[in-house]
């Protein structure tokens, strides 16, 4: 598994390259001051680690007390910052404008009006160029306030054309941030439960799907509304297994870059994901000709300085070219010539360990185990599926199931059939292990269900692809539950017995506290329980909670929030359905 230090300002020195470093410390060292001195200790010391060990640094540092350790930290952390921006400041179409804006601001604060306007209206024909709406807006707003606060005479009906044009980006905007918004949740969904498995699981997917889906957004919009416009399609045709609506849509978002090649340095990361899900396209189409030809494209574009310009491209390039090089070994048969990736690709996983999510991981160890089991190999094959097994992540519950699936025909071909029961039993029960009445559900009372795992928080943050208080490290949490008493349960005068119960629950985790985490350490809820059937239904009337869970509530659910915020879980454990039946209550 990648061992993932929970240390912020660790990952971010080890993810720095040997030009950065240099630059850095000629940066730090323009003062050489105490406190820069010691800053460069603490730098060499933590590059010089394998891994964070806060008694061997300080060890390592005499120089620093352990008192002073968290603000020379914090305040190295915004040093590498500031050097990385000033080294980087031509790359990054987000840093210009932001500099442009910054610029305009000082004027203005000069009293520089018609200087300030005039950098604003070259920054707001950059913005333009580039579709960079929301730079856009803010400019609009900065020029709205110099033309009323001052007469500055720059140009004649100038408030109507502000008007129009801050009219014109907020509603373009408006198109932007909903169609970005429901290619998130449909992506999030399939990060968590994979393809639609059913005829209700698709219905369910097209049913959100329509209801969300912005009004008057057309193809001819502009660039970034065109891009969510296909990935919200993407993800919609994907889900539902639509290869050919998938295919339709990822050329399309791949040509959004062959029309406008301006835009490949500014959104590479979207440019490499587009080529990853078209080559995902052709290979679910089994259009062997036309992946072929896309690959060789995509291995062109890896050595390219664009792809290579920084961490991030590099490493997302690694990943989708390698995930469809073996690809292509399964669509010609090519096993054994696919192991000799394998070498490289383990390598690589260590290296970037720090920087791959565990979806990515997963999905590597997944088609390696398939290469293996395909030469026949099928020892070293469970090998890698017991990785994914015994790695014990909430993701891509589709791709856990077909782990088990493969565990269970490697050992069928080595011919371990004492174990093969057993094998199919477990992958029965990790299969049911949780019933959910709507599983495929964004909205609606089944979609409130939770499962009472990681903590048993009673408070859902299913929107978000990492939910509040997902761990790679450590959780801890108290869950308290206390029955009230019937003569103050006011549920007591029903024909039946409901038990009313009231819970509490307390909790934190690693990231919690990373110093650059500005939530609070300790997550809380607390409310009102109700148990029935013998406890296998449990409804959750939360009433108090944590500040995070407060401002997910009001961008999430605008209207008829109580009720919404409402929970239940359904815990058959290993009781029959005929026990359940019997032990009714009312």
């Amino acid at each position: 598994m990648p061992n993932r230090s929970v240390d912020s300002l660790f990952q971010l020195i080890h993810s720095l390259q040997k030009g950065e470093k240099r630059s850095f410390k000629l940066y730090v060292k323009r003062n050489s001051s105490n406190e820069d001195l010691k800053m460069i200790q603490l730098f060499d010391a933590i590059d010089k680690m394998q891994d964070y060990d806060e008694t061997v640094l300080l060890k390592k540092v005499p120089s620093i007390k352990k008192q002073q350790l968290s603000n020379i930290k914090a305040h190295l952390y915004k040093q590498i910052l500031i050097s990385l921006r000033l080294l980087r400041n031509d790359d990054n179409i987000d840093i210009q404008l932001h500099e442009q804006l910054d610029f305009a601001k000082i004027l203005y604060n000069k009293g520089l009006y018609l200087q300030s306007l005039k950098l604003l209206e070259r920054a707001k024909e950059l913005a333009r160029f580039y579709h960079q709406d929301s730079f856009l807006i803010q400019i609009i707003s900065l020029e709205k306030k110099i033309e009323t606060l001052y007469i500055t005479r720059s140009m004649q009906n100038r408030a109507d054309t502000l008007s129009a044009e801050a009219d014109e980006a907020a509603e373009k905007r408006k198109r932007i941030t909903d169609l970005s918004n429901l290619t998130l949740q449909l992506y999030s969904w399939y990060i968590n439960y994979g393809h639609a498995r059913n005829e209700k699981d698709e219905e369910g997917v097209k049913a959100f799907f329509r209801k969300h889906f912005p009004k008057g957004v057309e193809w001819n919009g502009g660039f970034y509304e065109n891009l969510y416009l296909c990935q919200s399609y993407c993800w919609y045709a994907f889900i539902r297994q639509d290869f050919l609506m998938y295919y339709k849509y990822t050329q399309k978002w791949v040509d959004l870059f062959h029309h406008l090649p301006h835009m490949l340095p500014v959104e590479t990361g979207h440019y490499i994901k587009g080529i990853h899900n078209l080559l995902n396209a052709l290979f679910d189409l089994r259009h062997y000709r036309k992946f072929e030809k896309v690959l060789r494209e995509f291995e062109v574009f890896s050595r390219s300085d664009v792809a290579n310009a920084n961490d991030n491209n590099h490493i997302q390039t690694f990943v989708y070219l390698n995930t469809a090089r073996i690809n292509y070994h399964f669509m010609v048969g090519t096993f054994k010539q696919g192991l000799s990736l394998v070498p490289t690709i383990e390598e690589k996983l260590d290296e970037y360990a720090l920087y791959l999510d565990r979806h990515r991981v997963l999905v590597f160890y997944y088609k390696i185990a398939s290469l293996y089991f395909g030469c026949g190999d099928y020892e070293t094959c469970i090998d890698y599926v017991q990785k994914i097994i015994n790695w014990k992540v909430d993701l891509r519950n589709d791709l856990q199931c077909y782990a088990r699936l493969l565990h269970l025909m490697a050992h069928y071909e080595l011919g371990n059939y004492e174990l093969i029961e057993y094998l199919a039993r477990s992958v029965y029960r990790y299969t049911y292990s949780d019933y959910f009445v709507g599983r495929n559900r964004f909205e609606g009372l089944p979609s409130q269900q939770l499962m009472i795992r990681d903590g048993a928080f009673k408070v859902r943050t299913d929107l978000l692809a990492s939910k509040v208080g997902k761990t790679d490290n450590w959780l801890a949490a108290a869950n308290l539950v206390s029955t009230v008493p019937d003569n103050l349960n006011p549920l007591s005068v029903l024909p039946f017995r409901i038990p009313l119960r009231v819970f509490a629950d307390v909790g934190t985790y690693a990231e919690a506290w990373d110093r650059t985490n500005n939530a609070d350490r300790f997550l809380f809820d607390a409310g009102i329980q109700l148990s029935l059937l013998h406890e296998t239904v449990n409804i959750y009337v939360p009433l108090l909670y944590s500040k995070v869970y407060r401002d997910y509530f009001k961008s999430t659910i605008p209207s008829n929030r109580f009720w919404k915020t409402i929970s239940f879980s359904i815990q058959f454990y290993n009781k029959e359905l005929k026990q359940i039946n019997r032990e009714l209550e009312f």
